[in-house]
């Protein structure tokens, strides 16, 4: 039985395509060209050659095709801010985010740490002048004077024990804001005695660096 694959090539692609073939080791195959027409000829093919030989033709199609390679380099880059997501409730600050920066968890986890050990005269310099904590309890700590005072008149007489943490998250938002979300709990124990579990949602931002802003909510530990 006789099989035949024709195809239109112009000249260069009709060279480019010779060479593919030659570099493909079939026999007992002929080659025969008339008027840009090229016909693939070869008795008794076996299958899987048969299917091996038009997967190299296709092969040497596209490689000789220079204006598909220029469409594909031409093709312009999809933008992900584009693809905004319809809410039921609009944000009024901000609503696309995308994972932000690894090292901005460092810095908050590197402050908890140094809360914990109490060092104080460590934690100061994550922290920017104007930073801002508004606390669980509904008070606002507002500047770095501010909170060296919340650390060594109020944190300095606490006992910190089993720290943990569920999430930690850095987002950075489609205006630029970064973020670091935390969920983390933590056993209190007062001068008093008094013993206390919470649980914190708490919100970071990072702004060069330093952290700039806390946003925090608690509950106590079931």
């Amino acid at each position: 039985m006789l099989t035949a694959y024709p195809y239109l090539f112009s000249n260069t692609r009709t060279e480019c395509l010779d060479k593919e073939i030659k570099s493909f080791p079939l026999s007992d195959t002929s080659i025969i060209k008339k008027k840009n027409i090229t016909f693939y000829t070869k008795s008794n093919y076996k299958k899987m050659k048969s299917l091996l030989y038009l997967i190299t033709v296709l092969g040497a199609l596209y490689a000789c095709n220079p204006t598909a390679k220029q469409k594909n380099e031409q093709a312009p880059e999809k933008n992900p801010v584009e693809n905004k997501t319809d809410y039921i409730y609009e944000a009024t600050y901000l609503d696309q985010f995308e994972m932000g920066n690894l090292e901005n968890v460092f810095l908050v986890q590197k402050m908890h740490e140094l809360i914990l050990s109490k060092k104080f005269d460590e934690v100061y310099s994550l922290f920017s002048d104007s930073v801002v904590f508004r606390n669980a309890d509904g008070s606002t700590t507002e500047g770095i004077a501010a909170v060296k005072e919340v650390m060594e008149t109020v944190y300095s007489k606490l006992t910190f024990e089993n720290y943990r943490v569920g999430v930690n998250l850095a987002v950075t938002g489609d205006n630029g804001d970064e973020w670091v979300l935390l969920w983390d709990g933590v056993d209190i124990l007062s001068p008093d005695g008094k013993r206390t579990s919470e649980l914190y949602v708490e919100a970071f931002m990072i702004v060069d660096g330093k952290i700039v802003l806390m946003n925090q909510f608690a509950k106590p530990s079931l």
